[in-house]
This record gives structure tokens, sequence and C-alpha cells, in this order.
């Protein structure tokens, strides 16, 4: 699926074994359709190539990108679905 979000280099669990950034008003991307909200936010595991392009955003920055993800489900608070995103590949500036 194609994406567009907003990140900068706000991150959380940066000390533990799975540090993520945060994306914020995320769009799914469908030619010649208006674009869907995925989600308003959503924290995803920092990847090695989501680490080097937050490696070129100056401190407070942000940027507006495009990508392609998978939707990933999961339990939030043991019974309220709720999704996220995996495999972020071919980040490129919107």
């Amino acid at each position: 699926m194609e994406l567009r979000a907003t990140i900068s280099n706000n991150r959380k669990d940066i000390n533990l074994m799975n540090p993520k950034v945060l994306l914020r008003n995320i769009e799914i991307l469908i030619e010649g359709t208006p674009n869907e909200i995925f989600r308003d936010h959503c924290w995803v595991t920092i990847t090695p190539e989501i680490e080097l392009f937050l490696g070129t955003l100056n401190n407070g920055k942000e940027a507006s990108i495009t990508f392609t993800a998978r939707e990933m489900a999961y339990l939030k608070q043991g019974t309220i679905k709720s999704k996220t995103l995996k495999r972020i590949k071919g980040i490129q500036v919107a």
C-alpha cells in the first residue's frame, strides 16, 4: 500500500530493543480517488532505512514523505483492535 505521512525526530523507547518514531497524518494514496485517512498517528519501528532518512532531518524539523508499507493489526488494552504499519520501504520526500 502506498502512503503519505509527516515524520519528525519524535522518538520513543530509544533505549529499549524496539525503538519507534512517530508518523502523523497518514493517508492512503490511491490514484484517481481522494486520499483516505489511515490513522491520525502511529508509532512505527525504526528500521535502517528510516534511521538513514531521519539522519537527513535537522533537529525539530519534520518532512512530508511517501512510502510503501503493510498494515498490521494488533490488540490494544487486550480487546480493542488497532492498526499500525510494518515493512516501510521506498521513503521519499513528498
